[in-house]
């Protein structure tokens, strides 16, 4: 199975997006995670990485959206999954969730995902990646 990742790809974030890269593959996922494939020292344009990212998830299976560390570049990929039928798991880790205010958008996307492609932890993240292979 192929995930994308959808999260921010700078500070804090990327240990949160290092450990959900490592459970993914530990549980034999090809994982495409921005952060690692195009990072921000890279040199690439900016239409580089929007394209780069738009063939990741078109090519994907699922996305995994980290919601504490959604932005517009997040929401884009997001509607991109959903256009083009993309199952898209959501996952809001416990520490952050109380303070992280999504927005109405993003928030309505939460409450319209199956409880089933939500996960408040890594370990309920596991278990929602392994009933979709």
């Amino acid at each position: 199975m192929r995930v994308f990742v959808s999260s921010k790809v700078n500070g804090h974030h990327q240990e949160t997006n290092r450990k959900i890269k490592q459970l993914l593959e530990e549980i034999g996922c090809a994982v495409y995670l921005p952060q690692d494939e195009l990072p921000l020292d890279s040199g690439l344009s900016s239409t580089d990485i929007l394209t780069s990212n738009e063939v990741a998830i078109d090519n994907c299976n699922v996305v995994v959206a980290v919601c504490e560390a959604l932005d517009v570049g997040g929401a884009m990929e997001l509607g991109r999954a959903r256009a083009f039928n993309k199952p898209i798991v959501m996952v809001r880790v416990p520490q952050h969730e109380k303070s992280v205010d999504m927005g109405k958008m993003l928030e309505g996307l939460w409450q319209c995902t199956p409880s089933w492609n939500r996960a408040r932890s890594l370990e309920e993240l596991k278990k929602v990646i392994e009933g979709l292979k």
